[in-house]
């Protein structure tokens, strides 16, 4: 069975021999690879990627919820999206902030200020017929779901799930086959719905 990736920043600076990798991937049996991207720049990147590795690297645009950013970048990467839709695979990666924001006094405040951005990237997929790779980690997975509901997606992968066993259930009733799950929630949940994460 073909594996694919369906999360890896191959943008980041620990990647400086993309064509190694990817000859290392697939000779370890990975077929391919969603890159996600983190901002303006990663997104221009993976493009540049998916021209040189058409068969192996598939896009994922999209700016990450613990990214400071402008709305002006924000736009950009939106406008980006529409106009590459046609190499496109996701959205790519998008969720709520987290780690930036957990320490913090008014936590609950910053994390629903950043569902508008999410909303409008859910939107967008919606409209463009793609599916979401979520950054959703811990207490923002059940918020995360919420707005997956309410926009009307149905294909998204919340990366890197970390989220309570009720929350894990309810993800997987609602349907989402492409979530990996850490150690501590992946005896609450039927195997045939785990995804391999590297």
């Amino acid at each position: 069975m073909p594996l694919i990736d369906t999360h890896i920043h191959l943008a980041s600076p620990r990647y400086t021999d993309l064509a190694g990798f990817v000859a290392r991937a697939q000779q370890a049996g990975i077929a391919g690879v969603v890159a996600a991207a983190v901002d303006e720049a990663s997104s221009r990147q993976i493009l540049a990627m998916q021209q040189a590795f058409p068969m192996f690297v598939y896009g994922g645009l999209g700016v990450h919820p613990e990214r400071d950013i402008s709305a002006e970048e924000e736009a950009r990467v939106m406008d980006l999206i529409r106009r590459e839709r046609p190499r496109l695979v996701a959205i790519a990666e998008v969720g709520l902030p987290w780690y930036t924001i957990r320490e913090q006094a008014d936590r609950d405040r910053l994390i629903a200020a950043g569902e508008p951005r999410l909303q409008r990237f859910l939107r967008l997929a919606r409209a463009l017929d793609l599916a979401v790779v979520l950054h959703a980690p811990h207490d923002t997975a059940a918020r995360a779901l919420a707005l997956l509901s309410s926009e009307g997606i149905d294909r998204a992968v919340f990366h890197w799930h970390k989220a309570s066993p009720e929350v894990t259930r309810a993800i997987v009733e609602w349907g989402c086959p492409g979530t990996p799950f850490a150690r501590p929630v992946i005896a609450s949940v039927i195997v045939s719905w785990l995804l391999l994460c590297h």
